[in-house]
C-alpha cells in the first residue's frame, strides 16, 4: 500500500511540474486533430476544448509547481499558437467576410453600402439563405475571390465598427485572398509574444498562463476573430499609466461598444482632457465612416436585425425565456428583460466595486451572458485577462468562462433555440461554469493553493 501511496504522490508531483507543458501538448494535439477529422466531426471541439480547458485550469493552479525551463515552454507556446494559425479554422468563417470589407475600402467601395450578395448578383433583392451554396450565382462569383462563395450570411451588410474595418484592410498583404488577415494576425502574435516575455514587467509564468488560454487560443488565433486586438489593447489598459488609459479605453470600445460600461469605473477619475481624448479616439472613426463617399441611408440594417433576431448559444436568456414564456410569447418582451437583468447586474457591481477596474470587466461579462447571441469569442479578451488578476474570486470567473464557453461548438451544431434541450444546454453550460468557480475558490483559499500569477490587482 505504501508503494501505491508513494507512486501516486510521485505521480502527481510529476503532472504538477509539468503541467503547464502538458497543457500547450494536449492543445497543440487537440487543435490537429479536430482539423484531421472530417467536418462534419468538428463540432467534437466542444468536448476535447473542454478538456483542454480543464487541463489548462489545473496549470493554472499549479503554476508555482512548474519546473520546464522557460526555453521550453517558450517553444512549446509558439508551436501552439503556429499550430492554431495554420493547422485550419475549427467551424469558423466570420474572417473571409473581414478580407471582403478590405477588399471594398481598398477599391473604394464603402462596406456598408451593400451585402455581398448585392455585390454578387447586382440586383437589391431581399433574400433569406444563409450562404452562397443555394443561391445559383457560379458565373457571377468568378468575378470575385475564390473566399467569396464562403463568406456567411451574404444577405447581410457588415456590422462592424469603423476601427474594426480598419484593421481589415490589411487585406492589402495579400489582395485578393484571405490570407492578409492571417499574415497580419500571426505577426501581430508574434511581436504580443516578444513583447510580453522580454519587454514587460509581466512574469514569465503569467505571460505564459496568458499566451496558452485554450480560449485565447482557440478563438483569437484559430478562429482569427479581430476580438483578439482586444488582449493587448485590455492589457495596455490595466498595466499601463492612468494617463494612457483614455485612449485605450477609446480603441477598445470603438471594436466592442459594450466595453463603454468599464467609464463607470474610470469618469471620478479622468479630467476633462481625458474626455476629450477617449472621445476623440471613439467618435472620429465613426465620423470618417459615415462621411466617407457612398454611406447608405440603410447602413445600420443589420445592425437592427443583429439587435431584434440574433441568437446563438443562448445562456441565461434561455432559461429567462422559458421563465417568462408562462406569461407572453413575445420575443421583443425576452430580449428587453434579458437587457435590463444584464444592465442591473452592471450597477450592481459598480455601486458595490467601484475601485475595481477587474468588476468593471465581470460587469460585462455578465451582461453578456444575459444576451441572445453568446459566441465565445464575445468574451475571449475579458476571461483571458481576467484569469491573470491578482484576486482569487475575480481569476476564478476567467477559469469558469474558458472550461463552459467551448461547450458552444455543440450548441451551434444541434441545439435548436427556445425548446427544453436548449433549455437544458444552457443549465449545463451554467453548472460546469458553476463548478469550476467552486473549484478553484476552493484550490486558492487552501493553505497548499497556488497562486503566482498575479498581473494587476484592479
Amino acid at each position: 500500500m505504501d508503494y501505491l501511496t508513494n507512486n501516486f504522490h510521485k505521480c502527481e508531483s510529476n503532472l504538477k511540474h509539468h503541467s503547464l507543458l502538458i497543457s500547450i501538448l494536449f492543445g497543440i494535439a487537440c487543435l490537429w486533430g479536430i482539423n484531421f477529422l472530417p467536418e462534419a466531426y468538428h463540432y467534437l471541439y466542444g468536448v476535447f476544448g473542454t478538456v483542454w480547458a480543464f487541463i489548462y485550469i489545473y496549470a493554472v493552479l499549479n503554476t508555482n509547481s512548474n519546473k520546464v525551463k522557460s526555453t521550453t515552454l517558450t517553444i512549446g507556446i509558439l508551436s501552439l499558437h503556429l499550430s492554431a494559425i495554420f493547422s485550419g479554422p475549427i467551424l469558423e468563417d466570420d474572417f473571409y467576410r473581414y478580407s471582403w470589407d478590405g477588399r471594398n475600402i481598398r477599391q473604394g467601395i464603402h462596406p456598408y453600402s451593400q451585402s455581398p450578395y448585392e455585390q454578387v448578383s447586382g440586383t437589391s433583392q431581399t433574400i433569406k439563405d444563409d450562404n452562397f451554396d443555394t443561391l445559383e450565382l457560379e458565373q457571377e462569383l468568378k468575378s470575385f475571390p475564390d473566399y467569396a462563395r464562403k463568406i456567411n450570411y451574404p444577405m447581410y451588410r457588415t456590422v462592424y465598427p469603423p476601427l474594426c474595418e480598419l484593421l481589415f484592410t490589411s487585406e492589402l498583404l495579400a489582395k485578393d485572398t484571405h490570407l492578409g488577415w492571417i499574415l497580419f494576425i500571426f505577426f501581430t502574435d508574434l511581436l504580443l509574444i516578444y513583447l510580453l516575455i522580454k519587454k514587460s514587467k509581466v512574469s514569465f509564468n503569467t505571460s505564459c498562463i496568458l499566451l496558452i488560454n485554450p480560449l485565447f487560443v482557440k478563438e483569437g488565433l484559430n478562429s482569427l476573430h479581430f476580438d483578439f486586438f482586444l488582449v493587448p489593447l485590455l492589457l495596455c489598459f490595466l498595466l499601463f499609466t492612468k494617463r494612457n488609459h483614455p485612449f485605450f479605453l477609446g480603441l477598445i470600445c470603438g471594436i466592442r461598444p459594450w466595453f463603454l460600461a468599464l467609464i463607470l469605473w474610470k469618469w471620478r477619475d479622468w479630467k476633462l482632457k481625458d474626455y476629450l481624448t477617449f472621445t476623440l479616439t471613439l467618435a472620429l472613426p465613426w465620423l470618417i465612416l459615415i462621411l466617407y463617399p457612398g454611406f447608405p441611408e440603410e447602413g445600420f440594417s443589420s445592425w437592427k436585425a443583429f439587435v431584434k433576431t440574433w441568437e446563438f448559444n443562448a445562456v441565461f436568456y434561455e432559461i429567462l425565456r422559458q421563465a417568462s414564456g408562462l406569461f407572453t410569447d413575445s420575443e421583443i418582451y425576452f430580449r428587453v428583460i434579458a437587457w435590463l437583468c444584464g444592465f442591473s447586474i452592471i450597477a450592481i457591481l459598480w455601486k458595490a466595486y467601484k475601485d475595481k477596474y477587474a468588476c468593471g470587466l465581470v460587469a460585462i461579462a455578465a451582461w453578456l451572458l444575459f444576451l441572445p447571441t453568446v459566441n465565445p469569442w464575445y468574451l475571449m479578451p475579458i476571461a483571458t485577462v481576467l484569469i491573470i488578476n491578482e484576486n482569487y474570486r475575480i481569476n476564478s470567473i476567467g477559469c469558469a468562462l474558458c472550461t463552459s464557453l467551448p461547450l458552444a461548438y455543440i450548441h451551434y451544431e444541434f441545439i435548436i433555440p427556445g425548446t427544453f434541450t436548449a433549455l437544458s444546454f444552457a443549465i449545463l453550460e451554467i453548472t460546469i461554469a458553476l463548478l469550476t468557480y467552486i473549484y478553484c475558490i476552493r484550490k486558492q483559499k487552501s493553505p497548499t493553493g497556488e497562486t503566482s500569477h498575479k498581473a494587476f490587482e484592479n
